[in-house]
């Protein structure tokens, strides 16, 4: 038994050397890009973004992590800054509502450079770790103006803070965390055979991470008390937590000189008619939503960022209520398919122009 200890202890030794030399700790930048998916190219096909039809998408992240950049960093325009409905990993990036919005400003003749950086998973917290761990890490990057895209994520239990890259203090996982932060030569080729199994399996058909394309969408009517114990303690925490981090988000983008745009989110998890609520059926809700309504839940969060915007003299685009989504445009309740995410740009489209045209000169 001995004279296989001395090898394993050598080999062990080896990789871990070999895996911290070739990682961020001496060369490359000081971001975490395991997180972020920096320098990721991919080719797949998909099958439910376009009905009846499979389509071959492009998905591409840059050095430091973003989608869809073309000019420098100093240069950007519009930063997005949101979960998986901003970075729509599923879609090919000229199919986005990001790369449709800037199409549109250059058709009539506006050199804008609208960039992704959005992150599957992440919430209003994720976004505070974008700053103090991504976009001030890099050089030179100074867009004009940053968009929050926020809502759908917010205000989950626990379990949803490893999308925000939540540190943790169990000694073994951050461990872990460090390890994958600094992104050796085999995390590296460990993200190439992950991310092709994980797209493979979306090809299938199966679920993949809260993406559920194809889903039935099944609706029963809904009765919900705002004066119950969670939902109470729902409207203090957007009140108390989530108003400190609007006013982190707000904060650093002003460190950055930016204009912040805030956005609200709606979905198709709940829909009313005459009057009546529907939602989907749910019985995790309390567990994984801190609510026991989706409705609830978009509409406080909506009328919160409203509310912060106007006392702060921001600018806000309130999708909760302009949006009109309907079975067509999402392939399950939040993630919109190609003709949703064209419905998102032409919806944008104006607003956003009167945003950029009045703050053009200043």
């Amino acid at each position: 038994m001995k004279k296989f200890i001395l090898p394993a202890v050598i080999t062990f030794t080896l990789i871990f050397f070999i895996e911290v030399i070739s990682g961020k700790y001496f060369f490359g930048s000081g971001i975490n890009c395991v997180y972020l998916n920096c320098n990721v190219n991919y080719l797949k096909k998909v099958n439910f973004i376009e009905e009846g039809s499979e389509k071959t998408i492009s998905y591409s992240r840059d050095r430091f992590g973003f989608r869809g950049i073309r000019k420098t960093y100093d240069q950007i325009d519009f930063l997005v800054v949101g979960g998986s409905t901003t970075d729509e990993k599923f879609m090919d990036l000229n199919d986005t509502w990001i790369e449709r919005l800037e199409k549109k400003f250059v058709k009539d003749n506006f050199d804008v450079d609208i960039v992704n950086a959005g992150i599957d998973g992440q919430s209003s917290l994720g976004h505070i770790y974008n700053f103090e761990n991504w976009f001030f890490e890099i050089k030179n990057l100074k867009p004009k103006f940053i968009v929050f895209y926020l809502g759908l994520n917010e205000g989950r239990s626990d379990s949803y803070l490893r999308f925000d890259n939540h540190n943790t203090t169990n000694f073994f996982q951050r461990i872990k965390f460090i390890i994958k932060k600094n992104n050796g030569l085999f995390i590296k080729y460990y993200r190439k055979i992950k991310l092709k199994y994980l797209i493979k399996n979306i090809n299938n058909g199966n679920r993949f991470v809260y993406h559920n394309p194809g889903i039935d969408k099944k609706y029963e009517i809904k009765k919900y008390q705002e004066a119950s114990k969670i939902n109470k303690d729902f409207y203090y925490w957007v009140n108390d937590t989530f108003e400190k981090r609007l006013y982190k988000l707000m904060n650093f983008a002003n460190r950055m000189e930016a204009v912040p745009i805030f956005i609200s989110q709606k979905s198709l998890r709940w829909i009313k008619k005459d009057e009546i609520l529907y939602e989907i059926k749910d019985n995790n809700i309390k567990k994984n939503e801190l609510v026991d309504s989706y409705f609830y839940k978009e509409n406080i969060i909506s009328e919160k960022i409203e509310n912060f915007s106007k006392e702060n003299n921001l600018e806000f685009i309130n999708l909760f209520k302009i949006f009109e989504f309907n079975n067509s445009l999402l392939y399950d309740y939040t993630h919109t398919n190609i003709e949703g995410s064209k419905y998102i740009a032409e919806t944008l489209y104006p607003k956003f122009k009167k945003i950029f045209l009045n703050n053009y000169n200043k």
